[in-house]
């Protein structure tokens, strides 16, 4: 049976495809915007196209578009940079991007695994691959407020490559010089999910051998 990551991150790629409020929570990143200041590789699964971060009530979705699949660069990997109410510039300030503001982060790995660093690992199936999207599910308890509600969190990511140290590592922002808002799923992506459980086991009779008797 599907998990419930699985799920929502199918219901999350055929929501958005299609004409719904799940579409429009997706902010977009240019394709080919790599950093002038990254040595990496410029593989496309380094190049964000797309991200959104949803919020259940008590767990974040964070859900990334990239212009590869995942793991096309062995090792590379997601940092998500989170704003919970005492967000500074960080490192971004060196390059102009005083409009990234974190005071935690979220790392989702191209081999299925995450990480809050400083507070403990996602558990095992939070993280769900699907051709070049990623999606990481992280419960409000590893992200404690400091100071906004959690629908007032604002988020950016940035993929790194690996073995590279400091700002040369980090091959894009998504967005470019900002955080995104978090946004409540979608009925249309709820749907989706609901629906996809329940035709599991009608494709499953479909798929079954007939037997002559």
């Amino acid at each position: 049976m599907f998990g419930r990551g699985l799920t929502l991150a199918l219901a999350l790629s055929l929501a958005a495809v299609a004409p719904s409020a799940a579409r429009a929570a997706i902010t977009t990143d240019p394709a080919g915007d790599f950093l002038a200041t990254f040595t990496g590789p410029h593989n496309g699964d380094l190049d964000v196209t797309g991200v959104e971060v949803l919020f259940d009530g008590s767990v974040f979705t964070l859900h990334a578009v990239v212009d590869a699949p995942v793991g096309t660069t062995a090792g590379g990997f997601y940092v998500w940079g989170v704003n919970r109410g005492a967000g500074t510039a960080g490192f971004g300030a060196s390059l102009g991007l005083d409009g990234v503001l974190f005071d935690r982060v979220v790392i989702l790995r191209s081999d299925g695994t995450g990480t809050v660093p400083g507070v403990g690992d996602l558990a095992p199936g939070s993280v769900t691959i699907v051709g070049n999207e990623i999606f990481g599910e992280v419960p409000l308890a590893l992200l404690p407020s400091t100071g906004f509600a959690p629908l007032e969190y604002t988020w950016n990511l940035w993929p790194r490559a690996p073995g590279i140290a400091g700002v040369a590592g980090i091959s894009d922002f998504a967005p470019d010089n900002s955080n995104i808002p978090v946004s409540t799923p979608a009925p249309a992506a709820i749907w989706l999910a609901v629906s996809g459980v329940l035709a599991l086991p009608v494709f499953a009779r479909l798929r079954r051998p007939r037997t002559v008797g």
